[in-house]
């Protein structure tokens, strides 16, 4: 009875340092699970910077083969060093988080490692035991030596519980060493990464610096070409002009078109009384407000001028209104409609070429700059369907898309919309 007692005290141990070992590990993969959504997050970040960077990249060299310096390489140049600049803080980000990962790791190996060797000791001393009872004679000798049919049955089953544990250690170890192994390997995976993204961020640096002086080259270039930017200007604010005329005309004739006084449709200043919508429109309506934040760009490219007044990049004391977005893109680009909807009007306005205004329930999204259109009034438009190519901006020279987003009459952040990301 004492060496059955002996070795129940000790089965019982083992099985309270195993519990113990384990809650430790559960609190590790906890951790480690947290540390991956985080990496896994920034790795996803990292990867929409650098496809952004290439973005810039690509829209950049097609400018350079005019040797002439512009306001559009301005923005991008500058959208591109906070892009780079927020790019080296995810990947020390990313550094920082495997090496705390890594820590944790050893840590956990450690712990592993001081369990496989109890676990091989009390192993051992397990086979000392059983090699007493190597034979089923021995075991049935201690079996008959037993005081009462009780106690043989005690003796039975401890037999039967010793047997059972003895193979339960045996994949404890087998599979302790197998977690061992498993977190060096991704020990040793991490530094490899680690070493890749310091060269990363070596290399971001340098272009960094490159760019900024790109940066500053160009904006040197601009200033001497103030007189130049500043005739361009005059042209651009009659442009944006004409264009805000055009659609708040066209605007203002839609929701005449819903009132039920049945009078003619006016373009003049007055006040506009606005109708309910229409089932079919306050659903289209909906969808759209719900999709905010969510709504993909009109063309894929770079915000050059953004929504609002704001201070001229370049000549001093002046500044610039914007009713829209405008973003530079490659040449025969295509716009696209950002959500479904009726083509309420295909116009013309010099200073923009051809433009297209898409009603959403009370909300129109208006491309303009497009050298040729693809739909035509009262068409319906899936999102994301074409509507035309994105032509050469006069003005300046670029190839841009203009885009305003209003509900009814009054102008919105198209920014506050889109999903620049």
């Amino acid at each position: 009875m004492y060496r059955n007692l002996y070795h129940s005290t000790f089965l019982l141990n083992t099985k309270k340092w195993s519990s113990i070992v384990l809650f430790l590990l559960i609190c590790l993969g906890c951790s480690f699970s947290t540390y991956g959504q985080s990496r896994s997050q920034l790795e996803k970040k990292r990867k929409q910077l650098i496809e952004q960077i290439r973005t810039n990249n690509q829209l950049l060299t097609t400018t350079k083969s005019t040797k002439e310096a512009t306001l559009s390489d301005l923005a991008i140049l500058k959208q591109q060093i906070s892009q780079r600049q927020e790019l080296i803080s995810v990947i020390q980000q990313e550094i920082n988080l495997m090496d705390k990962e890594a820590l944790e790791l050893e840590a956990s190996v450690t712990v592993l490692e001081n369990d496989l060797a109890r676990l091989k000791a009390d192993y051992q001393q397990m086979m000392r035991h059983a090699y007493r009872y190597k034979n089923r004679h021995q075991r049935l000798m201690f079996l008959l030596s037993a005081e009462s049919f009780n106690n043989a049955s005690k003796r039975w089953q401890y037999l039967k519980h010793y047997d059972a544990k003895r193979k339960e250690q045996v994949n404890k170890i087998v599979e302790t060493q197998h977690t061992i192994t498993a977190q060096l390997d991704t020990i040793n995976a991490q530094k490899t990464t680690k070493v890749t993204l310091l060269a990363t961020t070596q290399n971001q640096k340098e272009q960094l610096q490159t760019e900024k002086k790109e940066k500053d080259r160009v904006l040197k270039e601009l200033e001497r070409q103030e007189a130049k930017l500043a005739a361009t200007l005059t042209q651009q604010r009659k442009a944006k002009k004409d264009l805000t005329d055009k659609i708040d005309e066209l605007i203002r004739i839609e929701m005449e078109k819903s009132r039920k006084s049945g009078r003619t449709p006016t373009t003049e200043k007055a006040e506009v009384v606005i109708q309910p919508m229409s089932d079919k429109e306050k659903k289209i309506a909906e969808g759209f407000v719900k999709n905010k934040k969510k709504l993909p760009m009109p063309v894929k490219g770079v915000i050059t001028e953004r929504f609002g007044r704001q201070p001229h990049p370049t000549i001093k004391g002046v500044y610039i209104t914007n009713n829209g977005i405008n973003i530079k893109t490659s040449s025969n680009a295509k716009a696209r409609s950002i959500y479904a909807g009726t083509v309420s009007s295909v116009f013309f306005v010099p200073g923009n070429q051809k433009a297209v205004m898409i009603k959403h329930g009370d909300y129109y999204t208006v491309y303009s700059n497009l050298k040729k259109v693809d739909v035509e009034k009262g068409q319906q438009v899936n999102k994301g369907q074409v509507i035309g190519l994105v032509g050469r901006n006069k003005q300046n020279n670029q190839v841009e898309l203009h885009f305003e987003l209003w509900k009814n009459n009054n102008r919105q952040n198209p920014e506050l919309w889109l999903k620049t990301r």
